[in-house]
């Protein structure tokens, strides 16, 4: 019983994890098309009151759903930097 559970239980966590790869793709797709528009508009990837603005809300928004600060700093911060570093791939391989 308890093998057939965990099993299931895995299984969920393929499909969710799959979803969020999913969405993780899709951001990046955003962020490359953000990076165009900063690069017309002469603007640099990191726009610091922008990041802060961002990086509270999920965190607040994380501690809505019960998960840690520290956590959801964590998993933005890297978000962030591989938005950064696609802005800034399209912005000068362009």
């Amino acid at each position: 019983m308890n093998n057939i559970t965990l099993d299931r239980l895995r299984h969920h966590i393929d499909k969710v994890d799959l979803k969020i790869l999913r969405l993780l793709a899709e951001r990046m797709i955003i962020s490359k098309k953000i990076g165009q528009i900063k690069s017309v508009l002469k603007l640099p990837p990191l726009q610091p009151a922008r990041w802060k603005k961002v990086l509270q809300t999920r965190i607040k928004i994380g501690e809505d759903f019960g998960l840690r600060s520290n956590f959801i700093q964590m998993i933005w911060d890297h978000i962030h930097d591989e938005s950064l570093t696609e802005q800034k791939r399209k912005t000068y391989d362009s």
